[in-house]
């Protein structure tokens, strides 16, 4: 048994009270001539061998939730799981594409059921589906190519949790060799497997009285009083402009889009924003700070993002530790006008000198949130009387912000027979907070991908 963290609580509240699906991280991958036969790629049994090593290492592969219907829910390891139930290859009906089509639309096609779908409890909540994009049909010397999912509940996880999947996986593909008839699809889990304990406890993640304060009393006043005290009980502070969207008639399907930035524009764009003294991430803030402001009301005068922070580095935790080490950093965007230049087509430049300014301040200030552990959002959560409670209540009322960027950064993936070509990361929508989602994700030397996610009749 392990106990769980409240951001762990958090995630398994919100998924139990179906406020939320899963997360996918997935990846193209194509294999070298003759390094492995058609046939083999669409058997689940070829992926076992690499699959089983993934899971021996990462000991959150083998719980399941328990007592998730309260506020003591706690991780249980199982003593056994039969990749059968986890591992299967996906047929062309499934996506309603055929193998001619185009990767993207086929993909595209793919992840909202996959983030919106949902697992046995006696199983831990994950699975690896396998979408071959070849028809088999091809000569030999074309390499055969395929898209395999890794889909997970946030409650084993945030998205860095994949990136680690699709690396071990790559290794082990590559000293897979043809298809072993007898490989064994039953993983015992050794008694002895424990978790690493959460790292949003009150050691870890400090939080300081000028701090709490202001939140405490935000939910305890009557709401007309903490409005006009300008308190709030939330991690993000909301003007009347501010745009959250009006839920017209919200449903429980994801909706997505997504959108492939070429290899050589993301070089591009990186040594922009180098230039300029900006990370990618902020610059991508702008552009969609730019987008939503030729589009929303103009009751609206104020966008209130949320970028996820993987606190890892800063806790010296390996980077390919799985498990849930997330935070968030709320930041606050004027809506663009004609004025700042950001419609004025003849600069012939992707972004105005003021847009560009705005997103080196912001790049220190998500460096600024990524390098300490005082008094982050995330922390606040032990404060909560019921985390639970809290969730429910939040159901119908004003989200916390406008939208989120979630960027996993660059997948490393080198081998010389296998190679991943492009990587896709998606998660389900979340009627609590941002209406609108981000999942960015790139693979080195090549495309970008972001994943644009939605909520069915949010967006009104």
């Amino acid at each position: 048994l392990s106990i769980t963290g409240p951001n762990e609580r958090r995630t398994i509240s919100r998924e139990d009270l179906g406020l939320y699906g899963h997360v996918v991280v997935g990846a193209t991958y194509t294999f070298g001539c003759g390094h492995v036969d058609w046939a083999h790629l669409q058997s689940p049994a070829y992926y076992y061998d690499a699959v089983r090593r993934i899971v021996e290492k990462h000991p959150f592969l083998t719980v399941v939730v328990k007592d998730k219907h309260g506020d003591k829910a706690y991780y249980e390891h199982v003593s056994s799981l039969d990749l059968a139930m986890h591992v299967s290859v996906v047929s062309e009906e499934y996506t309603g594409c055929r193998a001619s089509a185009h990767d993207i639309g086929r993909i595209e096609r793919l992840l909202p059921p996959l983030v919106d779908c949902a697992y046995p409890p006696q199983h831990p909540p994950w699975s690896v589906r396998v979408l071959p994009l070849s028809d088999g049909t091809e000569s030999p010397q074309s390499p055969a190519r395929c898209f395999i999912a890794f889909v997970f509940s946030h409650t084993l996880g945030d998205g860095i949790n994949g990136l680690t999947f699709h690396q071990g996986l790559l290794d082990g593909l590559r000293n897979a060799v043809g298809l072993c008839q007898d490989a064994e699809a039953v993983i015992t889990v050794p008694p002895s497997t424990t978790l690493p304990e959460p790292f949003d406890t009150a050691v870890r993640l400090p939080i300081s009285w000028g701090y709490l304060l202001p939140v405490f009393f935000a939910s305890c006043l009557p709401q007309w009083l903490a409005i006009l005290l300008g308190i709030r009980a939330s991690t993000s502070k909301l003007k009347p402009g501010t745009w959250t969207t009006t839920d017209t008639a919200p449903t429980d399907e994801t909706q997505l889009r997504l959108i492939e930035i070429p290899a050589e524009q993301v070089v591009a764009a990186v040594a922009a924003s180098r230039e300029h003294g900006a990370k990618l991430t902020a610059v991508l803030h702008q552009f969609i700070v730019h987008g939503l402001s030729g589009v929303l009301p103009p009751t609206c005068t104020e966008l209130v993002s949320q970028t996820a922070i993987n606190m890892r580095p800063i806790l010296e935790i390996p980077s390919t530790t799985m498990g849930l080490y997330v935070n968030g950093c709320f930041c606050y965007h004027s809506r663009t006008t004609n004025s700042d230049d950001v419609f004025n087509h003849q600069q012939q430049k992707p972004l105005s000198k003021t847009e560009w300014i705005k997103a080196a301040a912001m790049t220190q200030e998500l460096k600024s949130c990524a390098s300490r552990l005082t008094d982050q959002p995330v922390g606040l959560l032990r404060y909560a009387r019921s985390i639970r409670s809290w969730i429910k209540d939040k159901v119908g009322q004003s989200r916390d912000c406008s939208y989120e960027v979630s960027n996993l950064l660059n997948g490393g993936y080198l081998n010389h027979s296998i190679t991943i070509e492009r990587a896709v990361f998606a998660h389900s929508r979340n009627p609590t907070s941002a209406p609108l989602v981000f999942g960015v994700v790139s693979v080195k030397g090549g495309s970008m991908v972001i994943a644009v996610i939605w909520q069915a009749g949010a967006l009104g």
